[in-house]
C-alpha cells in the first residue's frame, strides 16, 4: 500500500504570526517540526505531501485536502498539523490503516492532532472546526474501529510553545531551542523567558 502523511498547515510565519507566539522562536520551531515529519516519513515509507488548501471552511480545506491525497493514488494518508510532533509509533498508525483501521492521536485538550484514514471520509472531515474540545470523542463514535495513538500535545497558545520546548522526549526534534531557566531574587522558579 502506498503511504502519505499531509501537512496540513500554513507556513511556520503565518503560523507564528496567528497564534502570536514569538516570531523568530516558533518559525524555528514550527521549521523543526516540519524537519521531524520528514525524518518520520523517511523512517515509515511515507511522502510527505504539502498541498494547497482550497475551501471556505476548515473542515471544508481538511476534507478537500484528503480527497487530493486519495486522488493522488495514495492508500493510507495520515492528516496533521505543522503545531505538533510525529508520534513515536507512526509505523504502527500505518500497520492500522493497512488493515483498514482508522486512527487518531487525540489532543490533550479534546482535540485531534494526527488522523488517519484509508478512505477520504468527507462526510467527518468537512465538519472539523479549530479548537474543538470534542472533536476525539466524535471520531470514536463516527468510526467502526478505531485505534488510537497516544494522548499527544500541540501548539496553540505560549503555555503550550513553554511545554513543548520543554519536554524531554521532543527534544530530538526541538534540539536547541529549550528556553533558559531564570530565577527571581527569591530563587522561586518561574517561567522561563522565550522572547
Amino acid at each position: 500500500m502506498s503511504r502519505a502523511i499531509v501537512i496540513f498547515a500554513r507556513t511556520p510565519e503565518q503560523e507564528a504570526a496567528a497564534k502570536r507566539l514569538p516570531i523568530q522562536r516558533a518559525v524555528a520551531l514550527f521549521r523543526s517540526l516540519l524537519r521531524a515529519w520528514d525524518r518520520a516519513a523517511k523512517q515509515v515509507n511515507a511522502e510527505v505531501l504539502r498541498i494547497e488548501q482550497t475551501g471556505d471552511t476548515f473542515g471544508e480545506r481538511l476534507a478537500n485536502s484528503a480527497d487530493a491525497a486519495f486522488a493522488l493514488g495514495f492508500d493510507a494518508i495520515v492528516l496533521t498539523g505543522i503545531d505538533v510532533a510525529p508520534p513515536l509509533n507512526l509505523e504502527s498508525a500505518f500497520q492500522s490503516l493497512e488493515a483498514g483501521r482508522s486512527v487518531i492521536a487525540p489532543a490533550r485538550d479534546g482535540g485531534v492532532n494526527l488522523i488517519g484514514l484509508c478512505a477520504p471520509e468527507r462526510e467527518l472531515l468537512s465538519t472539523f472546526t479549530i479548537r474543538d474540545r470534542h472533536l476525539a470523542k466524535r471520531c470514536r463514535a463516527y468510526f467502526r474501529t478505531l485505534d488510537e495513538l497516544p494522548l499527544s500535545s500541540d501548539i496553540d497558545t505560549l503555555a503550550d510553545f513553554c511545554a513543548a520546548v520543554c519536554e524531554d522526549r521532543l527534544q530530538p526534534v526541538y534540539g536547541g531551542l529549550k528556553p533558559a531557566a531564570t530565577h527571581s531574587a527569591s530563587s522561586s522558579p518561574r517561567a522561563p523567558p522565550i522572547a
